[in-house]
């Protein structure tokens, strides 16, 4: 197949380009002139597209370079691109897209919908309020309880904030209004803290049916109060392959995606965080253990019915020493030793490869910048 995958710049596309780049011809679309998963040695090629948050003009520029190239198959990576493509999919009838109807990905998008659907489905979920208006804060901090969180409803690039006391909710809120604006001057709904490991599961489904489960445990983060894994590895936890699988079933899902939960210390329950209803961060655990997600999107694309695998369970462990455990290790320089010690251990995976250098070169000149800037 020609397979036009989205968002060059992310580390969970250079796994997809290198997976399944030895058999088909991989476009790689990024809106950045220089995208990671673009410079690897199983890249066919590099288109620069507009960004998917704009999606009339995303898939408008689709719709000329599946034309132009032929494209076969487009496997979006990011929320935007997954959403883009979602709404739009009847523009390309002829282009195979393993996605869920565009209302199951808005759903999946919106936190506070996920929490009712988790909860109607018997699985612990985090208090939730989203106030209207500054003048209902207040009240719905209380109703939370403290310490909380202030996070964006929708899936996107927004981030959290911690408020530990009533006093300072306002500020904090206002604080983050400044930070991330919501689209429509919409508040970051308060959610109650869960203090504990993070976790997710990671499903493929087809017309509703669980093909493939797995579950992973992250060891180190960035930032480190909770973000993406920049050390994790499998776990062995039945109680998550279960709620994973009943959220899933209620929304009859199609493709792949990560459910995100959180132990919480207090009650040793693990309680439900969001869906990502896309590839995540940490798919290169997944392929590492012999897991190939996007293969079976693959083979879901080439019309063939995928049979259902027991949860997938091995000792093995992923970082990545040159992007998020670097970030890691300036935000908590007392885990070196950590750091250090997983990026030297032979039976610990990492994303460098040294028959395809130009991509791990890219992504430490990015972690430089960031460190740098900030940004």
């Amino acid at each position: 197949m020609r397979i036009l995958v989205t968002d060059g710049s992310y580390r969970q596309t250079l796994g997809i380009v290198r997976d399944l780049g030895r058999e088909h011809q991989v476009l790689v679309a990024s809106p950045k002139r220089f995208a990671m998963a673009a410079a690897s040695r199983f890249a066919a090629g590099h288109m620069r597209c507009p960004a998917a948050t704009d999606s009339e003009a995303f898939a408008a520029w689709l719709d000329g370079a599946i034309k132009r190239h032929r494209i076969d198959m487009v496997m979006p990576v990011g929320a935007a691109s997954c959403r883009a493509l979602a709404l739009n999919r009847e523009r390309w009838p002829d282009v195979r897209i393993v996605l869920p109807p565009a209302d199951k990905m808005e759903l999946a998008l919106d936190k506070r919908r996920v929490m009712a659907v988790g909860a109607a489905q018997g699985i612990p979920v985090p208090a939730t309020e989203q106030p209207r208006s500054m003048d209902e804060l207040e009240a719905a901090g209380a109703r939370v309880g403290f310490p909380l969180v202030l996070k964006g409803p929708i899936e996107g690039p927004s981030g959290v904030r911690y408020v530990d006391e009533p006093g300072q909710l306002r500020a904090a809120a206002e604080a983050y209004v400044q930070r991330y604006p919501l689209p429509g001057g919409e508040l970051p709904m308060l959610q109650q803290r869960i203090v504990g490991p993070g976790f997710g599961v990671f499903v493929t489904y087809q017309d509703g049916r669980l093909c493939r489960i797995m579950s992973h445990r992250r060891i180190r983060e960035f930032p480190p109060t909770g973000g993406e894994s920049s050390c994790c590895e499998v776990a062995d936890e039945p109680v998550l392959i279960d709620q994973t699988r009943r959220l899933m079933d209620a929304l009859a899902w199609h493709g792949v995606a990560m459910v995100e939960f959180k132990r919480h210390d207090a009650d040793g329950k693990f309680y439900l965080m969001e869906i990502n209803p896309k590839f995540w961060g940490s798919l290169d655990l997944a392929l590492a253990a012999g897991a190939d997600f996007p293969k079976d999107l693959v083979r879901i694309a080439a019309g063939e019915t995928l049979p259902e695998l027991p949860p997938l369970t091995s000792r093995l462990r992923f970082c990545w020493p040159l992007s998020s455990d670097l970030r890691h290790l300036r935000a908590r320089p007392s885990d070196w030793r950590a750091v250090i010690g997983d990026a030297l251990r032979p039976s610990v995976r990492t994303n460098m490869r040294p028959m395809d250098p130009f991509p791990g070169m890219i992504e430490l000149a990015a972690t430089m910048a960031h460190i740098v800037t900030g940004r």
